[in-house]
C-alpha cells in the first residue's frame, strides 16, 4: 500500500515538472515549429516578481521567459576584429594576441558555455565571435578591450582635487593619463559645444580597506608622506596646478604665480586657444554640499615608485591581482546586513605597489577607481565605481558598499584578468545566421519528425511498454531543453548532435530494459515480477555504458579546455547533460509509468499489450491467466524451483 502511495506521489512530481519544462522551453512563436492550424499560445508567457534582499535591501526582481540561446551558426551575433592600439610595442606581439586570446575566452564564458569563436586572424589581429548580441553588449562582455587600471585624483600640495566643472576630461586612448597641452594644462573639452557640466551623480557610499592581516595596518596623518601624485607646478604632475585653469588660454590664480605661464599658453595654444575652453581648478576634499561629483574629478593612473630613485616606475593595474577575488555577502557580526563584500588579494610586486597608493590616499580617504578602455567602471545606476580608501592596502583588501550586482561584475572582471598589451576594436559587424532562418526552421521539423517516428517505432514494437517510453522521451526532451535554457547552454550545431545523441541513449536505456522484461515473461514470470527483474538486471549495462559515455565527455571537456575550443566543451557538455537526464528518464520516469499502468487489472490481465514472445509449448489459459497472481513462488514454474 505504501509502495502505491509513493509511486503516485512520484508520477505527481514527474508531470509536475513536466508541465514546468514544457512552460520554460515553449517558444515565443510557435507557429513556426507546430502546424499554424492549432492557435497555440503565444508570447514570452507571464513575468513573475520574486523577492530579493541585495545590499541589506528587500526588493523584487522580475523574471521572465527567455528564448533559447543559440550559436553563431544558428543565429547570428557579433563579429568584432582587434588590433594592438597604436604606439603598443611589445617583444613577443604572437604571446602577448594569444593571452589576450584566453583573456576573452575566459571573460565570455566566465558564466556558462557562450560558444564564442575567439581566433588570431593574420599576424597582429584577434577575430572574436559572439553568438545572438549587438556589438555594444559584445564589447562590453570582452571588458572593452582595455587594460585594467586604478586611478586616482589628481591631487596639489595642499591636498586639492584637481575638479572639471565644466566639460569633460580628454583622456589618452585605453588610459586614464588626461591629456595635456604644450604648457602641461589638461585638456577639457566642451559637452554637446555648450560647456555644460556632465550629468554625474553623488558618488556611492563606499570604501575601500585593508582586509584584517598582519600586512595591513592603517595609516596614520602623521606618517603619510607628501602624495606624489600633484598637480603642482614642477612635480611630475607636469605643473598642473599653477595652470590648469589656465587650459583655454585664461589666467586665474590657484597658486599664485600663473598669470605669466596662462599668458604662454594663450600665446601657443593656436586655433584651439581661440575658442573658450572650460577650466579645471583645485577643490577642497571632501567636497561639501556636493560641489562636485566623482564625474568632475580629473583621473590620473595610480603609480609607485619601488625603486625609491623619486621617479615612479610602476602602475597599480591588473596584473598584480590574484584570480581569486570573490564577493562575500554572509551576515556576520562584522556585516550584520548582509552587505555585499569584494574581496581581492595581490600579488608579485602588488603589495608593494598598492601600499605606497593607498597609504597616501587614506590619509584623506581619497578616492579610487579602476578604469577599463579608459573609462571608469560604472555601476548598474550609471556612477563610476570610486570607492574610499580608508586605510593602507598591502596583501590583500576589501571593497564596500557597492550592490550585489555590481560586487559581482567586478569581481568578474578582476578575476578574468587583464590583457597584455592594449587592443582597439578596428571592425565591428553583425554575423548573419551561417544555416539561415528556413534552415534553422526546418531543423527543427525534421527533429521533431525525427523523434515523432521513434515514439511511432517504440509503440509498434513494444506497444504498451513502449508508449511508455514514448511518454518519458517527451518527459526526458522537456528536462533536458529546460535544463540548457536555464543555464543556460549556448546552443550549436555541434550541441544539436550531442543531444540528439544522448535521446538515442535515452531509447536504448528503454530498449535494453524491457528485452529484459521480455525474458522474464517469456519463462513464465508474472507481470510484477517481470518489471523489476527487467529494469533491476538491465539497469547494469545501462549504467556502464552511461558512465563510459561521461569518462568520454569528461575527455573531450579536458581536451576543449586545453586547447581552448568552446565548441568541443560546448559537445562535452550538452552530451553529459543529456546523458545524466536519459538515465533518470529511462529508470525513473519509465518504470513510474510502467508501475502505474500494471497495478490497473484491466490491463495487466492482457499480456499481449506488453509485446511478450510467449514460447509455443504454453497453455492457452496462461496467456489469460491474471499477470499479477502468481503464488507464493512470483509465477516461476514447479521446475524452475526445483532446480
Amino acid at each position: 500500500m505504501l509502495a502505491r502511495w509513493w509511486n503516485r506521489f512520484v508520477l505527481l512530481a514527474i508531470l509536475g515538472l513536466t508541465a514546468l519544462s514544457i512552460i520554460i522551453v515553449w517558444p515565443s512563436e510557435p507557429d513556426r515549429y507546430l502546424p499554424d492550424a492549432i492557435p497555440w499560445p503565444e508570447g514570452k508567457g507571464i513575468k513573475l516578481k520574486l523577492p530579493t534582499i541585495e545590499g541589506g535591501t528587500f526588493g523584487l526582481s522580475t523574471i521572465e521567459r527567455r528564448a533559447m540561446s543559440l550559436g553563431l551558426d544558428l543565429r547570428g551575433g557579433t563579429r568584432l576584429v582587434l588590433e594592438p592600439a597604436e604606439g603598443t610595442e611589445t617583444e613577443d606581439l604572437e604571446s602577448a594576441l594569444e593571452g589576450a586570446r584566453r583573456v576573452i575566452e575566459r571573460r565570455v564564458n566566465a558564466f556558462g558555455v557562450a560558444e564564442s569563436e575567439v581566433n588570431l586572424l593574420g599576424d597582429n589581429q584577434l577575430s572574436v565571435q559572439l553568438p545572438g548580441i549587438e556589438p555594444e553588449e559584445a564589447k562590453r562582455k570582452i571588458g572593452k578591450t582595455a587594460l585594467l587600471q586604478f586611478c586616482e585624483p589628481i591631487i596639489n600640495d595642499a591636498g586639492q582635487v584637481l575638479v572639471a566643472h565644466e566639460g569633460r576630461v580628454r583622456y589618452q586612448t585605453q588610459s586614464c593619463e588626461p591629456v595635456r597641452d604644450g604648457q602641461g594644462n589638461v585638456v577639457i573639452d566642451p559637452v554637446d559645444g555648450e560647456g555644460a557640466p556632465p550629468q554625474g551623480t553623488a558618488t556611492p557610499e563606499g570604501a575601500a580597506t585593508a582586509a584584517p592581516s598582519e600586512d595591513s595596518a592603517t595609516a596614520t596623518p602623521q606618517d603619510e608622506p607628501t602624495p606624489t601624485a600633484t598637480a603642482s607646478e614642477g612635480d611630475h604632475g607636469g605643473g598642473a596646478a599653477g595652470n590648469e585653469g589656465g587650459a583655454s588660454g585664461t589666467t586665474h590664480d590657484e597658486g599664485g604665480d600663473n598669470a605669466e605661464s596662462g599668458a604662454a599658453g594663450q600665446a601657443q595654444g593656436g586655433e584651439e586657444q581661440e575658442q573658450q575652453r572650460p577650466r579645471a581648478e583645485f577643490e577642497p576634499w571632501p567636497p561639501s554640499g556636493g560641489e562636485y561629483t566623482t564625474e568632475q574629478i580629473v583621473w590620473q593612473p595610480a603609480t609607485a615608485d619601488l625603486n625609491d630613485d623619486g621617479t615612479p616606475d610602476a602602475t597599480f593595474d591588473g596584473q598584480y591581482l590574484e584570480s581569486n577575488t570573490f564577493v562575500d555577502n554572509t551576515p556576520s557580526t562584522a556585516n550584520p546586513l548582509g552587505e555585499p563584500i569584494l574581496i581581492f588579494s595581490l600579488r608579485g610586486d602588488g603589495p608593494d605597489v598598492a601600499e605606497q597608493v593607498t597609504s597616501r590616499l587614506a590619509r584623506r580617504q581619497y578616492p579610487l577607481a579602476p578604469f577599463l578602455d579608459g573609462e571608469p567602471i560604472r555601476g548598474e545606476d550609471g556612477r563610476i565605481i570610486a570607492p574610499n580608501v580608508q586605510s593602507t592596502i598591502t596583501n590583500q583588501g576589501t571593497i564596500t558598499g557597492l550592490t550585489l550586482n555590481d560586487a559581482r561584475e567586478l569581481s568578474t572582471l578582476l578575476n578574468t584578468g587583464a590583457f597584455p598589451i592594449a587592443l582597439e576594436v578596428v571592425l565591428e559587424q553583425n554575423v548573419d545566421s551561417t544555416l539561415g532562418e528556413t534552415t534553422v526552421k526546418n531543423s527543427v521539423i525534421a527533429g521533431e519528425v525525427a523523434l515523432l517516428l521513434i515514439m511511432l517505432f517504440m509503440i509498434a514494437y513494444y506497444r504498451l511498454p513502449g508508449l511508455m517510453a514514448a511518454l518519458a522521451l517527451i518527459v526526458y526532451t522537456s528536462f533536458t531543453l529546460a535544463i540548457f535554457k536555464l543555464w543556460p547552454v549556448t546552443l550549436t550545431l555541434a550541441g544539436v548532435a550531442a543531444f540528439i545523441l544522448s535521446v538515442g541513449m535515452a531509447v536504448d536505456a528503454n530498449i535494453l530494459i524491457f528485452e529484459r522484461m521480455k525474458e522474464e515473461l517469456r519463462v513464465g514470470r508474472n507481470l510484477i515480477t517481470a518489471l523489476d527483474d527487467g529494469f533491476n538486471r538491465a539497469w547494469s549495462s545501462i549504467r556502464d555504458s552511461n558512465i563510459s559515455t561521461l569518462i568520454t565527455c569528461g575527455i573531450l571537456y579536458w581536451f576543449g579546455n586545453q586547447f581552448d575550443e568552446s565548441a568541443i566543451k560546448g559537445f562535452a557538455l550538452t552530451l553529459a547533460i543529456g546523458v545524466l537526464v536519459s538515465m533518470f528518464s529511462a529508470i525513473t520516469v519509465t518504470r513510474t509509468f510502467m508501475r502505474t499502468v500494471v497495478g490497473n487489472r484491466a490491463i495487466a490481465r492482457r499480456l499481449f499489450l506488453f509485446g511478450a514472445d510467449l514460447p509455443e509449448h504454453a497453455r492457452p489459459e496462461q496467456r489469460r491467466a491474471p499477470a499479477i497472481a502468481g503464488g507464493a513462488n512470483g509465477g516461476r514454474s514447479d521446475e524452475e524451483e526445483g532446480r
